[in-house]
């Protein structure tokens, strides 16, 4: 009897080490990183009523950021916060740190990303989708990652499955459902590139890929992705959009779309730069 109690202790004491080691790692993660950490996605119309859950799972994990920023288009939701459900609106009241920032133009996905790294530079930005569930410890693996892999390039968390492969050469891309980023690693020529390919006249009705953007704004300007390989996303989607995301159609399309953007893209990054992808992807 004496015997179990003394390992019922030790068994108690054990956990209680864990714990504080875990809350250790949290706070010098949090003293780690100067730059504040804002955490940005978009949704639209026939999405949001379903995104609650994703927005609180992001709220509740256990590194807060400064900010969770919800982009959405005024050109979607012109009454603002009159037109969004009654859980959005709870949330808002619910957490400090919930905003939602107002577009005019609905610029369908690139409304994630381009608004929140534009007013906020010199800070780290994670980027994620509205349609997935994020574990309670995403954001602590993510920075982990961020800060082992040098804190000097934008960090997809991605499989190998959303890299590319040009002329022999993996390209690690930018992860719609898990990247880090910074202003920095692309300057202007996010708006150079996004600017040419969502031209109508010269777009043809060819659908934008941000994923596809990011990821040459970065090597045009002199950054790589890397791929965190000890923690990628797991997408573990809401039950409501598991159908769409993984329905042989929608996969049969986007690979589509994405040979079609990138053809686009290099062709204006020829026409802009003089340089093709391989002299690019060489120089990097």
């Amino acid at each position: 009897m004496k015997l179990s109690k003394k390992y019922e202790y030790l068994f108690e004491m054990k956990k209680l080490v864990i714990l504080c080691f875990n809350f250790l790692i949290l706070v010098i993660l949090n003293i780690h990183f100067s730059e504040k950490i804002y955490v940005t996605l978009t949704s639209w119309k026939g999405r949001i009523k379903y995104i609650n859950n994703n927005l609180e799972s992001l709220l509740n994990n256990s590194i807060k950021p400064k900010k969770v920023i919800l982009n959405l288009s005024i050109e979607e939701f012109p009454n603002k916060n009159l037109d969004l459900p009654k859980e959005i609106l709870i949330l808002l009241k619910k957490y400090d740190n919930f905003e939602i920032f107002w577009v005019k133009k609905n610029n369908n996905v690139f409304k994630k990303l381009i608004p929140t790294i534009k007013r906020f530079k010199k800070d780290l930005i994670i980027s994620l989708d509205d349609d997935i569930l994020y574990p309670n410890n995403t954001f602590e693996k993510m920075l982990k990652c961020y800060d082992k892999l040098g804190r000097n390039n934008p960090v997809s968390f991605g499989t190998i499955y959303s890299d590319w492969k040009i002329n022999g050469k993996v390209i690690h891309s930018h992860f719609g459902a898990g990247s880090i980023v910074k202003y920095k690693f692309f300057n202007n020529k996010i708006d150079e590139i996004y600017k040419y390919t969502t031209i109508d006249r010269i777009n043809k009705g060819i659908k934008c890929q941000d994923d596809t953007l990011y990821t040459y704004a970065a090597l045009l300007n002199g950054y790589k992705y890397l791929r965190c390989k000890e923690y990628t996303i797991n997408l573990k989607f809401h039950k409501h959009f598991l159908k769409s995301s993984f329905s042989e159609n929608y996969k049969r399309n986007y690979l589509i779309r994405l040979n079609q953007y990138h053809k686009k893209i290099k062709y204006f990054i020829l026409k802009k730069y003089n340089i093709t992808i391989k002299n690019l992807i060489e120089k990097i």
